[in-house]
């Protein structure tokens, strides 16, 4: 098994042009219209996302609490004041508005 994978010449191609090779592939995909295509590219592209998700919260939220715990309890208050108060405020204009409802004529628009 050895000399079978010894004997092989593994390439190296640049990154550059894996991305042109990519973008290429992606747009032929694009013009041939297959819907198995297209499936297949929606549930990669979900999949890219869902970990793009899982790996950037936990360092963005780590690195919130590393510059929390440097900088003191201070700062920490001030946060949780200011986050608490946008909270009030924007649950003020929730009731006060109310999005949910579509009608002119609820809204006091149309008479």
């Amino acid at each position: 098994m050895s000399t079978l994978f010894s004997s092989v010449y593994v390439f190296m191609i640049k990154k550059e042009i894996l991305i042109l090779m990519g973008c290429l592939l992606g747009v032929l995909c694009g013009l041939l219209d297959n819907p198995f295509l297209q499936s297949a590219a929606d549930n990669l592209s979900t999949l890219f996302l869902n970990f793009l998700k899982l790996v950037s919260l936990p360092l963005i939220f780590l690195s919130i609490v590393k510059d929390l715990k440097n900088l003191g309890q201070k700062v920490l208050l001030y946060s949780l004041i200011m986050t608490s108060l946008a909270a009030c405020v924007g649950l003020f204009f929730v009731i006060v508005i109310d999005p949910t409802n579509t009608s002119l004529k609820a809204a006091g628009a149309l008479k």
